[in-house]
């Protein structure tokens, strides 16, 4: 087993503090004007998902800096500080999106007989979620591509 240095704990930690922060102070502002209450769960778990996805996606650029890759280099990370994933991805990604509280609100639907309601908010998290990791994924991957190909032109 890997245990974490203190300073991938830290980070770990101050990324965890501001994506659950972040989360609540949405929470707090959406719940005072929203008619449908789990509506911005949704909402927050697909930027999250976006967020996260564009991380991933920058990360597995092999294009971002080409003029220091050679064939045989391993490509350079967009983060290239294992603490900045643990920050950003783990800790401000993985706290800001919730998926306890997403599946107490299904439950809360279910138990008060808004089926219909439960199913929408089932599909618009999944689908949108994951429609939201892809577009922030590729989104990224083509964004660093074409940045590292006008790059090699100069």
């Amino acid at each position: 087993m890997i245990l974490p240095t203190a300073i991938d704990f830290a980070a770990l930690t101050v990324g965890a503090s501001l994506g659950a922060s972040t989360r609540h102070i949405i929470s707090q502002n959406a719940t005072k004007s929203s008619t449908f209450g789990p509506l911005h769960i949704a909402k927050i778990n697909i930027i999250g998902s976006l967020l996260l996805g564009t991380l991933a996606g920058a990360n597995k650029s092999s294009l971002l800096l080409p003029a220091t890759v050679t064939p045989t280099s391993k490509p350079p990370n967009f983060l290239p500080n294992p603490r900045l994933t643990l920050l950003l991805g783990v800790g401000f990604c993985g706290s800001l999106t919730t998926f306890s509280t997403f599946s107490m609100d299904m439950i809360t639907l279910l138990e008060s007989g808004k089926y219909l309601t439960c199913l929408r908010y089932f599909a618009l998290n999944n689908v949108g979620g994951v429609a939201a990791a892809g577009v922030g994924y590729f989104g990224a991957r083509k964004l660093l591509k074409t940045w590292g190909a006008l790059r090699v032109m100069k």
